[in-house]
């Protein structure tokens, strides 16, 4: 039961400070909190495991992140750079789709078309 607050105290302190430090160093405090989510997280310290709670936490928080962002958001500029935004995120998913699927269609001619096309959706969504 008190683990739960513990784990909430250090998550909130941890990235309460790696934001400040972030923001020292000019960079969005979001980078901060994320090192502090890396740092005290099962990958490196393993202060903080996850468990249903903290994933109900988070999921919360990212909802709150999301609405705050459209709170910030400006609608006109936003359709103002909308048709090069759309053109710049088309590209971003159409050349790594089609780069993959044409390099692995060269390198794996053995393999069926389905299984070569899957490194080209790979790439395209890890872009």
């Amino acid at each position: 039961m008190y683990s739960v607050f513990r784990d909430l105290a250090i998550i909130i302190l941890s990235a309460k400070f790696f934001g400040l430090v972030a923001r020292k160093c000019r960079a969005p405090q979001v980078v901060g909190e994320i090192i502090a989510g890396l740092l005290i997280g099962p990958c490196l310290l393993n202060l903080v495991q996850t468990n249903d709670t903290i994933s109900t936490f988070a999921e919360i928080g990212v909802v709150l992140l999301m609405f705050t962002t459209g709170l910030g958001t400006n609608l006109r500029e936003l359709l103002r750079a909308g048709p090069i935004a759309t053109l710049i995120a088309c590209v971003g998913v159409l050349v790594p789709l089609v780069g993959g699927t044409c390099f692995t269609v060269r390198s794996t001619a053995s393999r069926p078309w389905a299984a070569r096309s899957s490194i080209g959706h790979c790439s395209s969504a890890r872009s």
